[in-house]
């Protein structure tokens, strides 16, 4: 209060020179004005009081049957409840600017997650692509191996069935050799035998070839079209060899 009492002193004598006049007290009337001027001094206080914590921009104190006393307490008491209600704020504050952060710090995984996913499943595209791509020249090989051993096929068959007639032709006459068409004979049936056990093996391999064909379809199939956010709950979800994985993000 020392920064006051200049102020106060004047502030006091002239609220006393106007509520209680200039006239003089004799000794019986020294009790009322003991009491009156205490009381003068209590509400001349809290005025005073008042005046300067609105000048501070402070609450203003009302008046209060104790004088100052009480109104400070009442003032006290009412900064302490706005200090909790600030205080309460402030950590509310603090708990939801900690929520924010943990959301922000989850949708950043499941970011980088989806990046990932989307690697792995661009990857895997890519290999399935390449798989493709070898196995249709495989078979396209197949394809033109079968071809050029069918027509190695009928050749020869179109030779057996000369030699055979030639055959027929020289046993009924005697003076022929047979021996040399014999030979050849047998060497041409080998040929086409060989020829038909290679048709089997080209056929064994086009099946093979062609059952990698589905694999690879029904693999693409069972393949996302894309890695994507679903659903109000914004659940990651890739599909994969017919299976799913869930991965949650909540905002």
């Amino acid at each position: 209060m020392a920064d006051y009492r200049p102020d106060w002193h004047e502030f006091v004598a002239h609220e006393i020179r106007s509520r209680l006049g200039h006239e003089k007290r004799d000794k019986q009337s020294a009790k009322m004005f003991r009491e009156g001027w205490m009381a003068v001094v209590g509400t001349v206080r809290a005025d005073f009081m008042a005046k300067k914590a609105a000048s501070r921009g402070e609450p203003l104190l009302l008046e209060s049957r104790n004088g100052f006393t009480d109104t400070r307490a009442e003032w006290d008491s009412e900064k302490g409840e706005l200090t909790r209600q600030r205080d309460a704020l402030k950590e509310e504050l603090e708990k939801a600017e900690q929520k924010a952060l943990e959301a922000k710090e989850r949708e950043e995984a499941v970011r980088k997650e989806k990046e990932a996913l989307q690697r792995d499943y661009t990857n895997e595209k890519a290999e399935w692509e390449a798989k493709n791509s070898q196995l249709i020249v495989e078979i396209g090989q197949l394809h033109e191996e079968k071809k050029l051993n069918s027509s190695k096929e009928e050749t020869v068959q179109t030779q057996l069935i000369a030699l055979r007639e030639m055959m027929e032709a020289a046993t009924k006459r005697s003076d022929e050799p047979q021996a040399e068409l014999k030979r050849e004979l047998e060497a041409k049936e080998q040929e086409l035998k060989r020829l038909q056990e290679n048709d089997k093996k080209i056929r064994h391999r086009l099946k093979a070839a062609k059952k990698k064909e589905r694999d690879l379809e029904a693999e693409l199939k069972k393949m996302p079209v894309g890695v994507v956010l679903k659903g109000e709950s914004k659940t990651l979800e890739l599909m994969k060899s017919g299976k799913k994985w869930h991965i949650s993000c909540y905002p």
